[in-house]
């Protein structure tokens, strides 16, 4: 994986994993991966679904959430480090290519599904919860989880979560 990201067959699926934390293009994917992810998608045989993996999400409730529950309503504004930061050009990206059905993230510990655009974008926890921390849940709200993702032949993508308490 010599350029930090890379596509994998999996049925009638390719999930293209990527990098949204690493070089200069931190909490974006930047020119170079865009090219690529689009290049991907463009070559998709009929028939194939993409789903885009990354770290930081591109669409998340959660994210502003994150944001509400950590600052005064005097100093909000966007929710830099907890979205990316090319969510536009992303989103405009996968606008253009219907076979791109799902985008899977995590980053701000939080559980939430947004279906924007006729994609299913779904940020999935964290096993660690509260960074390991107390009992684990983050905000009141989200216990250490995992994910159980189904991707259906005809591109359906259903999800389930999976929580545990931490053991003192």
């Amino acid at each position: 994986m010599p350029a930090g990201w890379h596509a994998v067959p999996l049925g009638r699926w390719r999930f293209l994993l990527c990098d949204s934390t690493a070089g200069a293009s931190r909490y974006a994917f930047g020119p170079e991966q865009l090219a690529w992810i689009e290049a991907q998608l463009a070559a998709l045989p009929a028939g194939t679904h993409a789903c885009l993996c990354t770290h930081v999400p591109i669409q998340s409730p959660g994210a502003w959430m994150w944001m509400v529950n950590r600052s005064a309503p005097e100093k909000w504004g966007f929710p830099f480090g907890a979205l990316h930061r090319d969510l536009g050009a992303v989103t405009d990206l996968l606008r253009r290519f219907p076979a791109a059905k799902a985008v899977l993230s995590g980053h701000i510990h939080y559980v939430d599904a947004v279906d924007y655009l006729g994609v299913t974008h779904l940020n999935s926890g964290a096993v660690s919860g509260n960074w390991w921390k107390g009992d684990g849940v983050l905000d009141r709200d989200f216990p250490p989880a995992f994910a159980v993702v189904d991707f259906h032949p005809d591109g359906r993508v259903e999800r389930r979560m999976a929580t545990y308490r931490l053991q003192p």
